[in-house]
């Protein structure tokens, strides 16, 4: 058998695993809003990514001689790749909280009368899913009984390689959530009378 040309292999045999998939996104959203105090939470969790797959076993073998001649054109090259993580989902909020809220609230010297501002509480909470791991690669065998012959940078006689998937990427948590109101605290004001 013989090549000619960049990346010309004589003999290639690969196993590529699939890769996970990503995981489902989430999102929640909320209002709260009113002239009483009231609290508000949201939660969001993306989805986990899906594992990859494992490549299979890869195994050679040649009683032929070989030639090649090129850029990177091995004579056998044989290859088992695990498949890569998903990555996981991300978690949004976008929560919002407005209003006024008025309350009685007695002076210091016990008269009645005065106002006050009721409290909101927003709660946010965005969390990403997980990335998931890649998987292995598998056994991989070449068996070579004659003369492997090539020409060229790169171009190795038997390459023989086994490479694991890469994990996944864990998904983002974000929180696009906003407040907005106003509020005044008064008092009632003391009447003097002059003697």
């Amino acid at each position: 058998m013989s090549t000619k040309g960049d990346q010309a292999i004589g003999i290639a045999a690969y196993s590529i695993g699939g890769g996970g998939g990503t995981g489902g996104s989430s999102y929640a959203s909320g209002t709260a809003s009113g002239a009483k105090g009231n609290v508000s939470v949201n939660v969001a969790v993306g989805g986990k990514g899906g594992s990859g797959n494992a490549g299979g076993t890869v195994k050679v073998k040649n009683a032929g001689t070989i030639e090649t001649e090129g850029y990177a054109a091995h004579g056998i090259h044989a290859l088992s790749v695990g498949g890569g993580g998903g990555n996981g989902g991300a978690g949004t909020v976008a929560a919002s909280s407005s209003g006024i809220g008025i309350g009685k609230e007695k002076p210091k010297d016990g008269t009645p009368g005065g106002n006050k501002v009721q409290v909101k509480a927003v709660v946010d909470v965005g969390v990403g899913g997980d990335g998931a791991g890649g998987s292995n690669g598998e056994l991989v065998e070449v068996i070579n009984t004659k003369t492997v012959t090539t020409r060229g940078v790169e171009a190795r006689g038997v390459l023989a390689q086994s490479i694991g998937g890469g994990g996944g990427v864990g998904g983002g948590g974000n929180d696009a959530g906003c407040q907005y109101g106003a509020g005044q605290r008064q008092r009632r004001r003391e009447r003097r009378r002059r003697w």
